[in-house]
């Protein structure tokens, strides 16, 4: 998918979104198995609207993915809710 181009609004880099999404790995509502954490892969995820992030994720054995919402807040922080998720 790649780091998503699309920027959520102005002055807000598409990455910057991406790398937040990866600091919540509460929002994967999958456990990992073997032993491993699942986690967010900025690199494979993108920022599809100014709202949407769509974000894959994995723990070294199985993989998923999601649909996030976003809303910049003040003060710079990002607030975030997960639409859907799935594991592949």
């Amino acid at each position: 998918m790649g780091t998503g181009a699309r920027s959520p609004g102005p002055g807000v880099p598409a990455r910057r979104i991406l790398e937040d999404l990866a600091r919540h790995p509460e929002l994967i509502p999958f456990p990992g198995v073997e032993g491993g954490t699942m986690r967010f892969y900025p690199g494979q995820s993108a920022v599809i609207s100014g709202e949407w992030a769509y974000g894959y994720f994995e723990d070294g054995h199985i993989a998923g993915r999601g649909l996030f919402e976003f809303r910049m807040e003040p003060g710079g922080r990002i607030a975030w809710k997960r639409l859907a998720a799935q594991l592949d």
